[in-house]
């Protein structure tokens, strides 16, 4: 195709990674090679010329092939035979439909012409060109634009393709119909493709196949499946389609991004891209597909007064071009205004635009002679950025420090280019090209616009465009050196099969980057019983996909990339050998034959390491199970399948020394039992052989054993040890209790060991009981000396606390306690005192005498508190008298005053009464006078009502029969308008006839004066030869020489005989003229012949044409003519339909009032009904209102009287005061009495407290003398106690070690037996998993899987060995730390790992697989769901940004990671060196342009917000990602302003690793959960500064249709910590 890089564009087409200021390679035109790259820069969409076989019509007068045959799969999968051909432009593919396939009399009629015949043209009804002569204006031809067109993929590979072979396989091969033969056929494979598209919404013409369905609008695709018969055709074809997308892409970055999202939503309405755009439809795009939060009115008025500016009739429309594009500009800052916002580009732009001002201030004069002057510019209106401004910016805020000149100018220019792309609709220049220096090419400035739209390019992302450059990466070191894109189970879709998607998910799996596949192989049931099937391992056997298509799918990508890192197949085999020698044979057959299947020598020792992505550039490499060689067959042990491993490690805690064999090979011996330290083999041949599932159940029988004898042992030797521990707690309280310690009470048992022969226990219990007054205490706690052995036993064998012989430590507590009570109040003080035989007397006599005293004083105060208690109650009686009486006089008052109030409040209110009924009445009767004028104005109302109604009525008889009338007339003048039209047709097809005769015969006189002018040259040349032969001979014959040589000759020889002349003399020379003369003569003539019969021919060419010219003069006149009666025809139709409608709307309105008056008359009627009931109501109110108040006023007439009549209370007011003096003077003399009272019970009481003291005290003198008596026998019984429980506790412990000894014993050998149990297990799973393998298979497996035992046995392994660890083991071990991590860091410098995701959610707090956490471990593979749309598919997508999108990066640990570039050089080294330095980055979000509008959500009902998370690489499951959200912008996708004053602040520890998302989301109002608009993930290690654009991408990673121009601005600042520092 003449495309140089198409690989590597078509490649990076999912990648996002195609900048805006970056050239894409364009092709040139077909058949030709570029001479240069300025020759190929040129080539545009409607400048590049497709093979002619494409070309549906002429193209510069040069005739097309027609277009090519090709058969449509149909979504039911039948094969269609249809044309497919390119229109003008080469926007448009033109596929025909069934109605212009009428002419087609067989399909295989079809097939034999498009096979025979030859491609493009050939004869025939489905060969003729002519066919699709009119597929740019028919209706019938499918219509696929190429800015619709999302991939072309080569080879069957759609579910219609599987459809068409399942329908036509049943039949034999040799009865297929020729076109279903072609689907069968595996040869026409290779010569199949699906174009993959996204549907406009006019379209919807070829069944959906189920490939991807996005959260933005029309993302869903759909897919032309074709087969091309002929070679030639399909090479044609699929070059021609690249090349279109190459040149579509080139459009794109040419192209503003406001005016390229205009573009497309108007291709995807069904609209031409060259058809103008109206009022009409800007509005509704900008409203209802762009969101512009603006009504439509407005829109249409910003529209209008934009074409008023350019001077165009807004009637006739806009085409796409930059006049659209500053329309745009000025919408946005409409919507600003709108907003009260302020747009952030305005205000770098401002910024910009300052730092340049003070710069040329500072400096006086611009140092580039060039620029000079260039602040001064202005590009029609606004101001200008300098390169140098923009240099600065560049350094200074961008923080672009290599930023130069040169890239500057690449820049400018690139954003000139956009402007230059196009010519506005009324052909004028936008704007000034900005160039100036017109010998370099060199662009000085921009404008703002231009500035602006660098701001939101894919140029100024976030994402360095370097770091994801393609081979950013060092190719060349083994495989292990980099993480790899990994595709998880791509055949389950949301976790279930969707076998109906085929193939379609390993596709897009490919192209979006995943260069990983996962493939569980089984053998096929059903009707895939004759191919291995990949499918789950709980999915029906009869499910699933054939293998050999993945492998199409496979070999299709890499024809289309064949500059891709290999791709890895990482196979579980559970097939048999019969199916795995069909696998082998279909790797061979199809990627084998290709040269694609990477073969791996015999030994791979001979590698040394694993070979590099670059040299296994366009291959396949295996990954599965590679035994050792040898046999037909080997076995490999199959235990290292997801399933399986899911939970995690089988043995976390296994020694490095136990049996970890897990070779392939056979035990020598036999296998008679397992042990600790794995399998017991005899030799001997008499030895039982059982099978791994016997030997299971013996040791797990024996292991059962073991374990209930060890917890017996425990268990017994548990009680002791409690029992022990309480009577060590006995007897501390015990000797804490008498004071004696431990040791001395140890030393006293040795002592009774020695001197009696009874044990220890029962010889301190005879001492005990030999000591007097104790022999109750020793009844109470039931201890017999002759049992004492005995007692210990059953102390021994029950609990303490449920034998009698031994209390609780609290009971024993409360048993010692009161001999170690000290006396209250001074007792034991006065005791001591007063000891002595006859101290008790005189503490007796001394007590009694203060009693008597005591006794005296009190009954004194006794007899005094009642006197004054007498005194008390009889003031008490005579206040109480006189309370009463001031109460009875108080309440006589107070009757007498209510009733002389109440009087008066009666006749007041009667008097108000009386007023408020006479004005109702009043009002009453004004109403009901009120009501009596409203009901003579509804007659009157009603009377005009049914006078409008009557002529209403006839009004609408004489609209209707007027209607009628001119139907009939717009009838006739349409009939007669058809006829003119038939006539003008016939006419104008006689002139379009006549008019290609005059083509005719204006190409054979075109022809004719070409050859008379060939003629005539040819004549003229001839002649002036002749002259030239005649001079040449007539000079000759006046030379000297001529004439003495001819004098010689002629006397030499006579007059008749020929004059013979030597060669080379001057004779010779005449001769040779004379001959040549002769020639030029008859040559002359000849021409002159030729001449007259070309000029007869032409005269006779021009006159049939001008007699025919004659004629189409005459039939244009007459055809003219017809057109223009038939016009008027038309025009007086519809003119006379429009009356007729007119009339027919006059005639319904009409008809409207008529109803209108009816019902008017029918209110009318209805409104005076109710006005006279209303009158009679008010009447009958009116009466009763006047007889109400009459009554009113009587009443308060009579009560005005009775106030007159009221009682004198001043008497009885004098007597009130008199009795409240004497109440107060009685209560005086109360509260004196009761003070007196008061006082002489006070000192009666303390009288009779000092009594009852001293009779206590007596008391306890008494009972304390008592105590001390016993206190000396207690204390002596209770040594003889705490020494028994000492010999118990030191017996009990002797017994709880014993038992200690043997528990451990029984728990060592139950370990024993479990550790062979384990070992059983381990032969048996084993023997279960081990399957054959097919040795050629294994030849071609280049990575072996290994299951993981522990890290010391896997640092062993050969280099191609890899682990694959569930995510739930990563966890487990990520948790430990330490070593566990060293060595997996160990691991993966030398090895391979993979990380699947775990089925139990459990083990993280996010609900899918953190792809952060292995690649911080330095796995290689990490397995994504390319299905699923979750933060893993973002965050690995983000991560293989880098190196241009390729599925490889190489990997950097932090290990690896070198000091910070931008550290202070005031920093300590030491502190540089020791690599503790935090990474810190601040986000701000300002401002978001064109986010896709989420579908089903009106445009004024969006509410976005921005998510920025930092996925850090933490190990601790339970943590969530740091993340930052803004608010949210309600009704506004097209230009939302965040500018929030907060920056989002994250600490990075694992820089190297980390990655940014940023995710778009719509709120939701009605709490259902919130929908993701787009995302961007960004890698910190390609992270920029400045203000940056976030270029996003939809949930399937790709940029297709509205997400190509929608993007966030954001400010970014990095800075780096130490130790918490600022560096």
């Amino acid at each position: 195709s003449g495309i140089s890089r198409e690989a590597a564009v078509m490649a990076s087409a999912y990648s996002g990674q195609v900048a805006l200021c970056t050239s894409v390679a364009a092709p040139p035109p077909h058949g030709q090679q570029s001479s240069n790259d300025a020759e190929s820069a040129v080539t545009t969409l409607s400048t590049y010329v497709p093979p002619k076989r494409l070309w549906s019509t002429k193209r510069g007068g040069e005739k097309g092939g027609g277009g090519i045959v090709v058969y449509k799969i149909s979504s039911n999968g039948k094969v269609q035979p249809r044309r497919l051909a390119l229109s003008p432009d080469n926007r448009t593919i033109l596929v025909s439909s069934s109605k212009l396939q009428s002419r087609i009399k067989s399909v295989k009629k079809l097939f034999k012409s498009s096979v025979v015949g030859g491609g493009g043209g050939g004869d025939g009804d489905g060969g003729s060109p002519s066919a699709l002569s009119e597929m740019n204006g028919s209706s019938g031809v499918r219509k696929i634009d190429v800015s619709l067109l999302d991939s072309v993929q080569r080879g069957q590979l759609t579910s219609k393709f599987r459809l068409a072979k399942s329908s036509a396989s049943p039949m034999p091969e040799n009865q297929l119909h020729p076109s279903s033969r072609l689907v069968v056929d595996s040869s026409i494979n290779s010569q199949s493709l699906s174009l993959l598209y996204r549907p406009a919404s006019s379209m919807g013409l070829f069944g959906v196949d189920p490939l991807s369905s996005l959260s933005g609008a029309n993302t869903v695709l759909e897919s032309l499946d074709l087969i091309v018969p002929l070679e030639e055709d399909y090479n044609a074809l699929v070059s021609t389609l690249d090349n279109l997308m190459v040149l579509y892409k080139r459009h794109r970055s040419r192209t503003p991004r406001d005016l390229l999202l205009l573009e497309q939503h108007w291709i995807g309405l069904g609209k031409a891209a060259d058809k103008p755009i109206y009022g009409g439809d800007w509005a509704n795009i900008c409203a209802d597909c762009v969101g512009v939060p603006l009504s439509k009115a407005r829109l249409q008025v910003l529209f209008e007064k934009h074409c008023v500016t350019l001077g165009v009739d807004h009637n006739e429309g806009l085409r796409l071009g930059p006049c659209l594009g500053r329309l745009m500009e000025l919408v946005r800052s409409e919507v600003s205004a709108s907003k009260s916002t302020v747009d952030p580009c305005s205000d770098i732009w401002k910024y910009i635009e300052t730092s340049a001002r003070m710069g040329k201030e500072n400096t006086g004069s611009s140092e580039n002679t060039g620029s000079s002057s260039l602040h001064s510019v202005t590009t029609g209106g606004g101001d200008i950025v300098t390169a140098d401004s923009f240099l600065k910016f560049l350094r200074d805020e961008q923080r672009e420090s290599s930023a130069c000149m040169s890239e500057v100018y690449e820049v400018f220019s690139s954003l000139h280019s956009q402007t230059l792309h196009e010519r506005s609709s009324n052909g004028k220049e936008p704007i000034a090209n900005g160039r100036d220096n017109q010998s370099t090419g060199q662009v000085y400035h921009i404008s703002k616009s231009m500035f602006v739209s660098y701001l939101l390019s894919d140029a100024n992302d976030v994402f360095d465009p370097k770091a994801g450059a393609a081979d950013s990466n060092d190719m060349a070191k083994p495989l292990n050196q980099y993480w790899i894109s990994t595709s998880h189970k791509a055949y389950k879709n949301m976790g279930h099969i969707d076998e109906m998607a085929g193939v379609q998910p390993y596709t897009r799996a490919l192209q979006r980057g995943y260069r990983c596949l996962e493939l569980d192989l089984w053998d096929g049931t059903g009707k895939h019983s004759n191919s291995v099937i990949v499918r789950d391992r709980e999915s029906p056997s009869h499910s699933g996909v054939p293998v050999q298509d993945i492998l199409f799918a496979v070999l299709s990508f890499l024809k289309s990339v064949p500059t891709s890192y290999p791709i890895i197949l990482s196979i579980e085999n559970n097939c048999t050998l019969p199916y795995q020698e069909k696998l082998l044979l279909q790797l061979n057959a199809i990627l084998g034959d290709e040269g694609m299947l990477y073969k791996p020598p015999d030994s791979l020792e001979e590698l040394g390491v694993l070979p590099s992505p670059e040299a296994l550039k366009g291959k396949v490499v295996i990954k599965s199970k590679r035994p050792s060689p040898g046999g037909q067959s080997a076995s490999v042990v199959n235990d290292d399948n997801d399933d399986n491993i899911d939970l995690g490690l089988e043995m976390p805690g296994r020694s490095t020394h136990e049996d970890d064999d897990d070779s392939d090979e056979d035990e020598r011996g036999v296998v008679v039992a397992f042990d600790h330290a794995g399998m017991v083999i005899s030799n001997d041949e008499a030895a039982v052989k059982r099978t791994p599932h016997e030997l299971f159940e013996i040791s797990n029988q024996q292991a059962i054993e073991a374990k209930t004898s060890a917890e017996s042992a425990e268990k017994k030797a548990f009680d002791l040890q409690v029992h022990s521990t309480e009577a060590e707690k006995h007897a501390d309280m015990l000797s804490r209790a008498v004071g004696i310690t431990r040791e001395i009470f140890e030393q006293e048992r040795k002592a009774l060991v020695c001197s009696s022969p009874l044990s220890p226990c029962a010889a301190a219990l005879a001492s005990s009981s030999r000591l007097s007054g104790v022999t109750d205490n020793l009844d109470s706690m039931k201890i017999d000396v002759q049992s004492a052995d005995e007692c210990e036993d059953s102390y021994v064998c029950s609990s303490p606390r449920s034998n009698s012989s031994a209390k609780s430590i609290k009971e024993l507590d409360e048993i010692v306690t009161p001999a170690r009570t000290p006396m209250s109040d001074g007792g034991e003080s006065l005791f001591l005192a007063l000891s002595g035989e006859d101290g008790g007397l005189e503490v007796q006599d001394y007590l009694n005498e203060s009693i008597v005293q005591a006794e005296s004083v009190f009954l004194e105060a006794d007899e005094k508190a009642a006197n004054a208690a007498n005194a008390a109650t009889i003031a008490l009686a005579n206040f109480q008298v006189k309370a009463e009486a001031l109460d009875e006089a108080e309440a006589e008052l107070y009757d007498n005053v209510q009733s002389n109030r109440d009087v008066l409040i009666a006749a007041d209110r009667a008097a108000t009464e009386a007023r408020a009924n006479r004005e109702h009445a009043e009002t009453a009767q004004q109403r009901a006078e009120t009501v009596r004028q409203l009901y003579a104005n509804c007659k009157g109302q009603t009377k005009s009502a049914e006078t409008v109604a009557g002529t209403a009525q006839t009004e609408a008889e004489i609209s209707a029969q007027r209607a009628e009338d001119a139907e009939k007339r717009a009838a006739r003048a349409q009939a007669a308008a058809k006829r003119d039209r038939t006539m003008a047709d016939k006419e104008t097809k006689k002139e379009e006839d006549l008019g290609k005769e005059v083509m005719d015969y204006r190409a054979k006189y075109d022809e004719a004066s070409i050859n008379y002018k060939n003629a005539k040259e040819r004549l003229e040349s001839a002649t002036a030869g002749l002259r030239q032969v005649e001079n040449d001979i007539e000079s000759i014959e006046s030379s000297s020489a001529f004439k003495s040589e001819y004098g010689k000759a002629t006397e030499e020889h006579p007059e008749d005989e020929e004059i013979v002349v030597s060669p080379g003399s001057i004779l010779a020379q005449h001769k040779t003229k004379i001959v040549e003369m002769k020639a030029c003569l008859n040559q002359v003539k000849d021409f002159a012949s030729v001449k007259a019969s070309e000029d007869k021919l032409r005269k006779r060419s021009k006159h049939m044409l001008e007699e025919v010219q004659e004629k189409v003069k005459a039939q244009t006149k007459i055809a003219a003519s017809a057109r223009r009666q038939a016009d008027h025809s038309t025009s007086l139709a519809e003119q006379l339909a429009e009356y007729a409608e007119e009339e027919r709307e006059a005639a319904s309105m009409r008809k409207i009032a008529l109803n209108k008056a009816s019902a008017c008359v029918m209110k009318s009627t209805t409104h005076g009904s109710s006005v006279e009931s209303q009158l009679a109501e008010a009447e009958r109110a009116a009466e009763e209102a006047v007889k109400k108040a009459d009554e009113s006023r009587a009443m308060a007439d009579k009560l005005a009287k009775q106030t007159i009549e009221t009682k004198d209370t001043s008497e009885l007011e004098a007597r009130v005061r008199a009795l409240k003096v004497e109440k107060e003077k009685a209560m005086l003399e109360l509260e004196a009495a009761r003070a007196v009272q008061q006082e002489a019970e006070d000192e009666a009481l303390e009288s009779k407290k000092r009594l009852t003291s001293n009779q206590e005290l007596l008391d306890k003198a008494k009972k304390d003398s008592a105590e001390a008596v016993d206190r000396e026998a207690k204390d002596k019984q209770l040594r003889a106690n705490a020494l028994l429980a000492h010999c118990k506790a030191v017996k009990l412990k002797g017994l709880a070690d014993e038992a200690k000894g043997e528990a451990a014993q029984a728990v060592a050998h139950a370990a024993a037996r479990a550790a062979a149990l384990r070992h059983a297990k381990h032969h048996m799973d084993k023997r279960i998993c081990v399957k054959p393998i097919y040795p050629p298979l294994q030849q071609i497996t280049l990575i072996h899987s290994h299951k993981f035992r522990y890290w010391a046995k896997s640092l062993t392994l050969p280099f191609w060995f890899t682990h694959s660890i569930s995510e739930s083991a990563m966890f487990d071990m990520a948790s430990r730390g330490g070593p566990e991590i060293v060595q997996w860091n160990e691991f993966n410098t030398k090895y391979m790992t993979r990380i699947f995701p775990t089925k139990q959610r459990n083990v993280s707090s996010l609900p899918y697989l953190n792809p952060m956490v292995p690649w911080a471990l330095g796995c290689q593979m990490v397995s994504i769901s390319s299905q699923e749309r979750t933060d893993s598919a973002l965050l690995n997508d983000g991560r293989f940004r880098e190196n241009g999108s390729c599925g490889y990066v190489l990997k950097t640990l932090k290990s690896d990671e070198s000091s910070p570039r931008d550290l202070d050089d005031s920093c300590p080294e030491d502190e540089i060196r020791t690599g503790d330095f935090v990474r810190e980055v601040k986000i701000q979000v300002l401002s978001g342009s064109n986010i896709p509008k989420p579908v089903g959500v009106a445009p004024g009902s969006t509410s976005i917000c921005v998510s920025v998370s930092l996925f850090d690489g933490e190990t601790n499951p339970n943590k969530m990602p740091t993340a930052h959200v803004t608010h949210s912008v309600r009704g506004n996708v097209f230009s939302p302003v965040w500018n929030e004053g907060k920056e989002a602040k994250f600490e990075i520890s694992n820089s190297h690793v980390a990655m940014l998302l940023f995710q778009v989301w719509n709120s939701s109002d009605d709490n259902a959960q919130d929908s993701l608009i787009g995302a961007a993930a960004v890698p910190l290690s390609g992270l920029r500064e400045g203000y940056r654009s976030v270029q996003l991408f939809d949930l399937d990673h790709t940029r297709r249709g509205a997400y190509g121009c929608a993007s966030l601005l954001v400010h970014v600042h990095s800075r780096y910590l130490i130790s918490r520092t600022e560096v």
